[in-house]
Formats: structure tokens, C-alpha cells, sequence
């Protein structure tokens, strides 16, 4: 049991990297910047997405059916139609059956495109040295004690103490993201619930597509290795101080966000993402620049590059909600360069 939940730990680090990423955001609150990045819609310049706690968080009605945030891209000099889609990285059993609108753009596509290549994402274990420390560093070792303690009994409260010496070497931006998952992580060790990443990635291997990546691990994971020590440290703590105020409210912004992305209603999610981001903090300012804004103009590009250098494939191009909308999205950003995107019914 032990192993299986830090395999598990591990891939849901290694998909808010790989899919989508954000601020201090994303899958904690408004201050926690790594885990939010993987679900959601992304913000503006002046905007930012966050899996933000909202006082209303536990009355979002759950969505009846998934309507996925499916576009066709058509135009810009292509002959084939591509699909862009907005993804989310957290596991939920509900997202295991495709729409009819959304399984018929995959098979219609001829390469599958995630934020990154995954078919390393079967074996989480050699990714394992990407998110742990250097030899004779751990979390006791780099954290001030007061904060290490708070960490290891806020794991402890949740009955995954026995697990705790097992994250001892994470890094501190990763161990911040399980703590923005921590109420959902025993949920998520046992549904077998795959990200939609990895479901989308199979579905493509096992009809015989080509798979791809718009970037690479290495990218995604140096915007977080980029950090100082400080900036890691008070993303942890940040993270912490959401998820106590949560609890004190009632509220699941981790349910919130979900319900929200499978209602796949852009505005209310859009106002959900950006919703508490504090754009007068540093931090939140660099992440959404590193995690967001930048990585919008990669993703926009490449995938242009991919449609224009092949014109008559067909794409299906995989990215974070987060990245889709808002004035620097990357739907914003295709338009601009003279494609045509529009919401599959």
C-alpha cells in the first residue's frame, strides 16, 4: 500500500508539471502555485488561473454531463482540420468515458499531442529523480522545523503519516502539490482513476497514432527547479495556510474546480481560475509568468509550427485548461496567427 500510494504521488506531480501548470494556483488556492497548474483555464496577462477555495465551494452543483472544452482549429494555410482540447491532470472516474463529440475528434485526428511525451507516463518510478533532492538534502534538512512539523502532521491527520518518510526527499515544490491534493489523494490511490492525458495518449497508441509532446519534461520541470529555495518554501507555506483556512470554511476547491471543468461553461471556470490570485505578491507574479504566460506563446507556436509544416495531418493537441483562454490563450493566440477556432458543439 505504501508503494502504491507514492507511485501515485508521483504521477500526480509529475501531470500538474506535464499538463498544465500555474501560479501559486491551481490545484490549492489562490497562493499555491504548482498543483493548480494542472486543471483549468488560463488567465490573461493580468488575470490567473487558480483551483481557488471559494466561499461557494460547497454548493457548486455537480455538472450532469462532461461537455468537454473541445475546438476545431480550420484555416491559417492548413487543409486538415486539427482539434484543440482543454484537459485537466487530476484523475476523476467520471472523465473515464469520452463524450461522443470528443472520441470522434480523436479518431479523426492522426497524432495525438499532450504538453509533453508519456510514454514514459506507464513507469512514475523513472521519473522518480526528477522530483527529488540531491543526496544528503531532504525536507527536514531544507524547511525551517516549525514549517517541517506543520507538513508532517497535516499528512498525519490524514492517515498517510506511514507514507510521509517515504516524500522525505521530494522536492519542495512537489511535496507543495500533494499538499494542495492531500483531501483527495487517498480517493485518488484507490479509484484507478488515469489523468485524461494518459487515457488520451493509450486511445492514440492503441488505434496506431503517433504520440507527441509540445514540450519536454525537462522544460516543464525547470520552471519549477528555476525557483530559490525561499520561493519554494513559502509556495509550501502558502499552500498550508489555504488549505487550513479551507477546512476552517467547509470548502473543496478541488471539487469546485472539477465540477466546474465537466460543466465545461468557459466563464464561470475562467472567473474560477482567477479568482484570489494576488497579483501584488512576487511570487504569484513570477509563476504566472513562468508557468502560464510563457508557456501559452510555446504552446501556441509549436502547435502552429506542427499544423503548418504537415498541413494535411490531422492534430489532436492536448493542453491544461489553463493555458486555453483569457487574452493571451492559447485559442487567442492561434487566432491571431490566422487560424480559425471554434467550440465543438
Amino acid at each position: 500500500m505504501k508503494h502504491r500510494l507514492l507511485l501515485r504521488f508521483v504521477v500526480v506531480v509529475a501531470f500538474l508539471v506535464g499538463c498544465g501548470s500555474s501560479k501559486d494556483t491551481r490545484v490549492t488556492p489562490p497562493t499555491t502555485p504548482v498543483a493548480q497548474a494542472s486543471a483549468s483555464a488560463a488567465p490573461s496577462a493580468t488575470e490567473a488561473p487558480s483551483a481557488v477555495a471559494s466561499s461557494q465551494a460547497q454548493t457548486t452543483p455537480v455538472a450532469a454531463a462532461w461537455h468537454p472544452l473541445l475546438y476545431k482549429i480550420t484555416g491559417g494555410g492548413v487543409v486538415a482540420p486539427s482539434y484543440l482540447f482543454g484537459t485537466i491532470h487530476v484523475p476523476d472516474a467520471r472523465l473515464a468515458n469520452f463524450p461522443p463529440e470528443l472520441q470522434k475528434a480523436v479518431d479523426a485526428s492522426d497524432e495525438i499531442v499532450n504538453e509533453m511525451p508519456l510514454d514514459k507516463a506507464g513507469d512514475p518510478m523513472s521519473m522518480m529523480s526528477s522530483f527529488t533532492m540531491p543526496n544528503g538534502k531532504s525536507l527536514a534538512t531544507e524547511l525551517p522545523r516549525p514549517l517541517y512539523d506543520r507538513l508532517k502532521e497535516a499528512f498525519t491527520k490524514k492517515g498517510l503519516g506511514m507514507a510521509f518518510p517515504m516524500l522525505e526527499h521530494m522536492k519542495v515544490w512537489a511535496i507543495a502539490a500533494q499538499v494542495a491534493l492531500l483531501d483527495h489523494m487517498m480517493e485518488m490511490a484507490t479509484s484507478g482513476a488515469k489523468p485524461i492525458d494518459v487515457n488520451l495518449h493509450d486511445r492514440g497508441k492503441a488505434a496506431g497514432k503517433a504520440t507527441s509532446g509540445l514540450e519536454t519534461q525537462a522544460e516543464q520541470l525547470s520552471v519549477f527547479d528555476g525557483l530559490t529555495k525561499d520561493e519554494q518554501t513559502r509556495m509550501l507555506e502558502q499552500t498550508l495556510d489555504q488549505r487550513d483556512k479551507d477546512l476552517r470554511e467547509g470548502n473543496d476547491p478541488v471539487a469546485k474546480l472539477m465540477n466546474l471543468y465537466i460543466a465545461g461553461s468557459e466563464q464561470p471556470l475562467l472567473t474560477e481560475l482567477n479568482a484570489g490570485f494576488d497579483m501584488t505578491r512576487p511570487l504569484d507574479k513570477k509563476l504566472l509568468k513562468r508557468l502560464i504566460t510563457d508557456r501559452n506563446k510555446i504552446m501556441a507556436d509549436r502547435s502552429t509550427t506542427l499544423m503548418k509544416t504537415h498541413p494535411r495531418r490531422a492534430y489532436f493537441i492536448a493542453v491544461g485548461a489553463a493555458h486555453l483562454l483569457g487574452d493571451d490563450g492559447v485559442i487567442a493566440q492561434l487566432k491571431k496567427k490566422g487560424f480559425a477556432v471554434e467550440r465543438v458543439p
